[in-house]
């Protein structure tokens, strides 16, 4: 008998790798031939903001473009961090302007106090309605843009002025007799108590006795004292 030659033929199929680009919980994973140049995503992961921070994408750890698969890989992605500046916005409610302040997560932020005539100033604060404790300072590891409230209390001490005129003799002009100067709450009313002079009636219509306080000092109250006439007659008849 004749021998019979078998010839076993095999067809070469390349080994297949899994290769994943990891960005946190989002993996994107594909099989690739051995000997095949890996492919990063064509969307570069998004950037993004967290605690101060922002991170922009920077590359996949460990991939270079041209790398031929070898096995199976991961590649994880990376980020640049850079810290995010932010505004502190001031309303001062009624006191001098204070420009914005910039800080940083790093950085941190000091105060500085308003400035209102005729009040205290009372602290800044984070609310509106002035609750809470004052806020003294933005310490370092604080982000966010932030608005400041100015918190005032009125000054007890405020100036103002009473004067006292008398009705002339000879004529219905007043001259200006006394200056009292006296201080009282800003922006809170005042009145003046007008003693009875003797001789001398409260002119009410001329008079202003009474005001609010003004922080610059300038309320001037005036009281002005009409001369009282008097009748006299005089008895012709002769005396016995």
């Amino acid at each position: 008998k004749d021998n019979i030659e078998i010839e076993a033929r095999f067809t070469e199929s390349a080994r297949k790798y899994t290769i994943k680009f990891v960005n946190g919980d989002d993996v994107v994973s594909k099989e690739v031939a051995y000997g095949e140049v890996i492919v990063a995503p064509e969307e570069d992961p998004a950037e993004y903001e967290a605690d101060g921070y922002r991170y922009t994408f920077a590359g996949w750890a460990g991939y270079t473009a041209g790398t031929t698969v070898s096995g199976d890989a991961e590649f994880s992605a990376e980020f640049s961090a850079e810290a995010i500046t932010y505004t502190i916005t001031f309303e001062e409610n009624g006191g001098a302007e204070v420009e914005n302040v910039t800080y940083t997560v790093l950085t941190g932020a000091s105060l500085e106090e308003a400035t209102k005539s005729g009040y205290k100033f009372d602290g800044w604060y984070i609310n509106e309605n002035l609750s809470g404790s004052k806020v003294t300072e933005i310490k370092v590891g604080e982000y966010g843009n932030k608005t400041l409230y100015a918190k005032w209390i009125a000054e007890t001490d405020t100036a103002y002025t009473v004067e006292y005129y008398y009705e002339n003799i000879y004529n219905s002009e007043y001259t200006q007799v006394e200056s009292k100067k006296l201080s009282g709450t800003t922006d809170t009313e005042v009145k003046v108590e007008a003693t009875e002079e003797a001789h001398f009636t409260l002119n009410s219509e001329k008079s202003v006795l009474s005001g609010i306080v003004v922080a610059d000092g300038s309320l001037v109250l005036k009281v002005y004292y009409a001369r009282n006439s008097y009748t006299v007659t005089v008895d012709g008849k002769e005396g016995v």
